[in-house]
This record gives C-alpha cells, sequence and structure tokens, in this order.
C-alpha cells in the first residue's frame, strides 16, 4: 500500500511536469496515481488526510477524462472500506454491538484496532459460534423433525449499482477568461483541486465541459488573475447541464451548440424570437468566425427562436422557426445540396424570334483570388501613426483590436476593422522591435532594442511584468497557444522560455553566434521554430526542455511561419525565397544525437529582394508574403504545389510586417515609413 506522502509527493510531481513538461506526463502514470489515492484512502484514518485523498482523485480523474474521454475505474464518492478491511471493521462492530447502535467515536476506533488484534477476535467468535452451532444441531435432532423444503432457490446477489453520470457544460458569459474551475460536492468545505490545470483556459464566449456523477454540486470559477468570477451554490448536475458564468441565472438560460457541417464559414448568426420580424444583432463576436467543421456554444434564455446563419458573402446558410429552447439544443447545419441542373425540354421552332442582346459580362467572384480578378484586392483603409517605421503587427485573438509596434518606440492600438486609433504607449527606449497577442486577448508582449521584454494590460495601458536578462537586442517574442509560456530570442543568439504567470525562466538554450530573427510556436504548441542570421533553421519539441527535433540550411533567414494545419513550415529568406518544410512526428526520448534535416518540400520565388514576413490565412489554403521589394504576394498553398496568384502593389517602402485577421476577411501589412494598409479578403 503506497503511503500518504508518496502519494502527494507524486501528485506534486505530476503537476509540475504538468506545467513544465506536459506532453511527458503519460495518462498511465495518471491512472497509477489515481488507483494509489484510491486505495489509500480506503485505509487511511486522518479526516484531512482522506478528503485530500479524495482532491487528489477528483482532479486526475478529471484530467484523464479530458485527455481520453473516458473515466478511469474509480469512483467520485466519498471512500468506502471494501474486502477484508471491510469484514474486519464489521465483524469488529458486531463484537461492540450493532453497527447503528455505537457512537461514533467508538466505530473510529475499531477502524484503528491492527488487523492482528481484530482476527484473534474474530477466531475467539468463531470458536464461540460453532460450539453453540453444535449444540443446536444436536439439540435439533431431538425435536420434531420438520418437512425439508426442496428445489431452495439459491440467493443471487444484487450487483452494485453504477452511478448516473452528468455533463455540466460552464459557458463564458463573462468578459474575462476563466484560468480556474472548481467543482466540489454540494456538502463539502473544501474547493479541491483546478481542473483546467496548468494547460487550458476558457476564453470569452468560449466553453467547458465537465462530466461527473449526477448530485448536487458547488461551483466557482476565477480568472487569471485569481480574482472569483463566480460562486454557484446547490447547483442539480443531472443528465446535461448548461450553466452560464457570468450571465443569467440556471434555471433562466440553457446552451444552443451550433455546429457548422456546411462546406463554407459562417460569419453571422441570428438569433431572435419568434414573435419578432427584426433579425435584431450578429450573435458573433466583432472578426469572429465559425469555420466549416467548427462549433460555437451560445447562452439563449429560455424561450422560442428563429435561428438564421448567413455565410461571409452574406448569403443564407440555414434558417429554422420557432424552435423551441428550454433545454440543451444542437443546431446542425448541413452542407447545401448541389443545385441540379435543369434538362432542358425540347423547344418549338420558333417564326420570327428576335435575337436576344448579350448581357454585361459578370464580374468575377471573390471567392477564389486569380491573377485576372487579384486587381479588385484593394486598400480599404491607410493608418498612419508612427514616426518611423512599423516592425510588427497583430491581430488580437477575437479580432477587435490590431497592435503595432515601431522604430519611435511606441506601441499602439488600432480599432477594427475600421482602424481607428485607440492609444500610444511609450514602450521602449530605442525600437519596439515586436509585439504579439496573449491568446487570452488581455495583454500584449513586446520586446525592443533596449534589451527589454515587457508585458503590458491593454485595458489600462500600464506595463505589470519586465524580462531583463537578454543581453542583447530583443527580435521577436511568441505566446504559447495556451498562453502559459513565452518565447523571447534576439541579438545574443539565446532562445529563453518563460513561465507568463510567475515570470521565471524556464529555460534558455544558445542558438548560436549569430541573432536569432525569429521564433514561433506550432498550433498545438508541441513544437518551436526559430532562424538564425547564420542561414540554420532549427526545430525544438519536448517544451520547455527544447530538445531537437530537425534542422535546415538556408540563406540568412528573417521569417518564419506554421501552417494551421498539418506539419508544414514556410520559412523566408534573405534572397526573396520561401521554402515549405515537412516536420517529422517528434519521439519521446529523442535526444540531440543524429538530428535529421528537415524535408524540404517545395520551393518559390516571387519577390525581388529579401522575405521579412510571412503568414497564413485562417483556414491555411492561402499564405502571403512580405518584401523589401515593397509588394505583398499571395500564394495558393495545396499539399502538393504551391501557385502565386496575385502581387499586392500599395506601399511605397519596403514591407516589414503582416498578418491576417482571425476571421480571414482583412490583411494588414506595414511599411518603413510607418504605414499600415488594410487589404479587404472579403468574400474570399
Amino acid at each position: 500500500m503506497q503511503k500518504y506522502e508518496d502519494i502527494i509527493s507524486a501528485h506534486q510531481t505530476l503537476q509540475q511536469q504538468l506545467a513544465d513538461q506536459p506532453d511527458r506526463v503519460s495518462t498511465q502514470r495518471v491512472v497509477r496515481l489515481v488507483n494509489q489515492a484510491r486505495d489509500a484512502g480506503k485505509v487511511v484514518g486522518d479526516p484531512e488526510q482522506r478528503e485530500k485523498l479524495r482532491a487528489i482523485l477528483r482532479h486526475w480523474r478529471a484530467f484523464i477524462y479530458e485527455r481520453t474521454g473516458e473515466f478511469p475505474p474509480t469512483q467520485l464518492a466519498p471512500f468506502q472500506e471494501s474486502g477484508p478491511e471491510r469484514r474486519l471493521t464489521q465483524g469488529a462492530a458486531s463484537v461492540l454491538g450493532e453497527a447503528r447502535n455505537v457512537p461514533r467515536w467508538v466505530a473510529a476506533g475499531a477502524r484503528q484496532i491492527p488487523l492482528w488484534v481484530l482476527w484473534i477476535v474474530l477466531g475467539i467468535v468463531a470458536v464461540v459460534v460453532i460450539t453453540l452451532g453444535a449444540r443446536a444441531i444436536i439439540d435439533g435432532t431431538q425435536a420434531t423433525a420438520e418437512p425439508i423444503p426442496t428445489d431452495t432457490p439459491t440467493p443471487t446477489s444484487t450487483p452494485t449499482p453504477t452511478p448516473e453520470m452528468a455533463t455540466l457544460t460552464l459557458y463564458n458569459d463573462s468578459n474575462r477568461t476563466i484560468c480556474y474551475v472548481y467543482v466540489t460536492a454540494a456538502d463539502s468545505t473544501d474547493w479541491g483541486s483546478d481542473l483546467l490545470g496548468n494547460i487550458a483556459v476558457v476564453a470569452p464566449g468560449s466553453s467547458y465541459n465537465v462530466a461527473l456523477p449526477a448530485g448536487d454540486y458547488n461551483v466557482k470559477t476565477e480568472d487569471c488573475e485569481r480574482e472569483v468570477i463566480t460562486i454557484l451554490e446547490n447547483v442539480a448536475i443531472y443528465g446535461e447541464v448548461g450553466q452560464p458564468i457570468g450571465g443569467d441565472a440556471l434555471e433562466e438560460t440553457t446552451l444552443l451548440t451550433l455546429h457548422n457541417n456546411a462546406n463554407q464559414a459562417i460569419c453571422a448568426v441570428y438569433i431572435y424570437s419568434a414573435t419578432q420580424t427584426s433579425v435584431g444583432e450578429n450573435w458573433l463576436q466583432a472578426g469572429e468566425v465559425v469555420a466549416s467543421g467548427g462549433s460555437r456554444v451560445f447562452s439563449v434564455p429560455f424561450g422560442a427562436y428563429n435561428l438564421l446563419a448567413e455565410g461571409c458573402d452574406n448569403t443564407v446558410i440555414n434558417a429554422q422557426q420557432a424552435v423551441e429552447v428550454r433545454a440543451p439544443v444542437k443546431w446542425t447545419i448541413d452542407p447545401l445540396p448541389p443545385t441540379p441542373t435543369p434538362t432542358p425540354s425540347p423547344t418549338p421552332t420558333p417564326t420570327l424570334t428576335p435575337t436576344p442582346t448579350p448581357g454585361p459580362t459578370p464580374t468575377p467572384d471573390l471567392g477564389i483570388i486569380r491573377p485576372e480578378n487579384a486587381g479588385q484586392i484593394v486598400p480599404q483603409a491607410r493608418l498612419v501613426g508612427h514616426e518611423g517605421a512599423v516592425l510588427q503587427i497583430a491581430f488580437s485573438p477575437d479580432g477587435s483590436l490590431l497592435a503595432s509596434s515601431g522604430a519611435d518606440g511606441t506601441l499602439r492600438l488600432w480599432s477594427m476593422p475600421g482602424g481607428r486609433p485607440l492609444t500610444a504607449l511609450e514602450a521602449h527606449r530605442g525600437w519596439a522591435q515586436t509585439v504579439a497577442f496573449h491568446p487570452g486577448g488581455r495583454w500584449i508582449a513586446s520586446g525592443g532594442n533596449d534589451r527589454a521584454v515587457r508585458l503590458w494590460d491593454i485595458d489600462t495601458g500600464q506595463a505589470f511584468a519586465e524580462f531583463l536578462s537578454q543581453e542583447g537586442f530583443i527580435f521577436d517574442v511568441a505566446f504559447s497557444p495556451f498562453g502559459r509560456m513565452l518565447a523571447t530570442s534576439g541579438g545574443d543568439g539565446t532562445i529563453r522560455l518563460w513561465d507568463v504567470e510567475s515570470g521565471s525562466e524556464l529555460t534558455a538554450f544558445r542558438y548560436s553566434d549569430s541573432a536569432v530573427h525569429a521564433v514561433a510556436f506550432s498550433p498545438d504548441g508541441q513544437l518551436l521554430a526559430s532562424t538564425g542570421a547564420d542561414g540554420t533553421l532549427r526545430v525544438w519539441h519536448g517544451l520547455p526542455a527544447s530538445t531537437d527535433l530537425c534542422w535546415f540550411n538556408t540563406p540568412p533567414a528573417l521569417s518564419l511561419a506554421f501552417a494551421p494545419h498539418g506539419n508544414t513550415l514556410a520559412v523566408g529568406d534573405a534572397e526573396g525565397g520561401i521554402t515549405f518544410l515537412s516536420l517529422p512526428v517528434p519521439v519521446e526520448g529523442q535526444r540531440d544525437v543524429n538530428v535529421p534535416e528537415c524535408t524540404s518540400e517545395q520551393f518559390a520565388r516571387e519577390h525581388g529582394d529579401a522575405v521579412t514576413s510571412l503568414a497564413y490565412s485562417p483556414g491555411g489554403d492561402v499564405l502571403a508574403s512580405a518584401s523589401l521589394d515593397t509588394t505583398v504576394h499571395l500564394w495558393h498553398v495545396a499539399p502538393e504545389s504551391v501557385s502565386g496568384v496575385a502581387t499586392l502593389e500599395g506601399h511605397t517602402a519596403s514591407v516589414e510586417t503582416l498578418a491576417f485577421s482571425p476571421n480571414g476577411r482583412i490583411l494588414a501589412s506595414a511599411d518603413a515609413d510607418g504605414v499600415i494598409i488594410l487589404w479587404s479578403m472579403e468574400g474570399y
């Protein structure tokens, strides 16, 4: 039997490894810890230790469910004795008297009696029982014989009922990111462990599912600064229950889940009362889009509603009338059936039929950009505010803001989609070289040639953290997809990984003697790519330990971008070329020996000078590239081919940076003269 202290130590070790190296925490290790905590909880005597083991059991069961979709064979109910321990406890209780009449302090004392003492006591009881039984048999032979019934039914054991499971869906209806979720039994005084752990957050408008035995629970949520958002008491969770956080009460609201199975994205959703004629406001946030194959959860008050979904070209994809919403509802949008081509019926030959006049040639659809219609992609806005070059730009996760960093040392925020200037922050002495949004949307990170990296609260405009250990100029910063780590690179040839919450340095490793121009996390957060002025690209895995996955030699590389899907990495170099690399799958335990070369799949060249920035569209089928030759180029990217389709000419100076909005409707690019151009990709 594992000791209580050993289980606590193993629990803490797993939590730390989950924070540092989540990919190295195997499900088997967690299941082993769950079983050890369950077994120890059956025999441990101290109530506080039993409750602590329950919290550990509840925490890791939720983790296993999130990872595998299944629970281990363990219940969340209070620990119960089983097997020999239960039989011995019942035997001791029977010696003292009927269990229900024994005072609690007596029963508790019985549980503390050593097993060998209980065995002796039960042995004595057995001898007495056997003696009395023998006497009863002798007496029974002298009594009048009773008829022995035949075909006596054999009693069957009653199977232990399996607890009914329920699902609680938490919908973040507040304007804050949820970083901590606690769910505990309604009669418990201990909140237990955070169910989100160190690998997930619930952004505004997102949802999170918790599977647990049906019952009454207390629920608490906190933001990333540990401030309480909501505390709910005695929530009845039976079946599927939806609970908005920061919104309406449970008894008046339920969840409507939209599943987009159509072959096009949804850019507008209208949910309005069945008695109204006006559709009202779009329920999607500014710049938000529900991609094909994606889903979106809405918190909806009880009632009857009309439902309407539109594509990004304002065409109706799906409409439903008078849908009753008083329990969780699934709104599935299926692909539109192909429009049948009518078979022309034979027409009799007319006499004296006039020849029809040809109509105007229709304008090409921007849904597919071709060389012949690329000229229709024109600037919709020019943003001017920086005094000098704009060095990097980034969209907020919801697309409502654009951040820019410049050679004048400032960070600027612009309201999207129009580009109205909001604020300017004096961020760095000298150049503000780089800027990136935190996935939660409330913070931005910046780096400059004053060798500092700072984190800013966009609501207050104040810097709340500063990292100063980089010895050279800061060239690039990048948040991991879940926002727990920040990668920085600079002129000293070193890459550093930081814990965003604590501000501590997780690791630092020397890249080369040359500057590291760019760093980027893969969409799943498992890989980190970096490019150096010496022409070497390196891809790392096993973060934050950072083990080499593969390498590639190019002309000095200035930019890189991971494809949203798959394992492709695009790299832009100082000679105007773009290389598309296919990355190997990381192998657990792989070390920095015999590191393979990254496989080159495609190569493209259209620019006449260095490629300074790369950005994939949200769907991953288009890549935009910026260059010192003052142009922006668009490429169609397919598994077997890469083809250029458009050259955007609007800048009069070298283009330093570019970025797609989260919904793909806007492409922003910025140049050395301080001009930011917003290109409309509407309908693309």
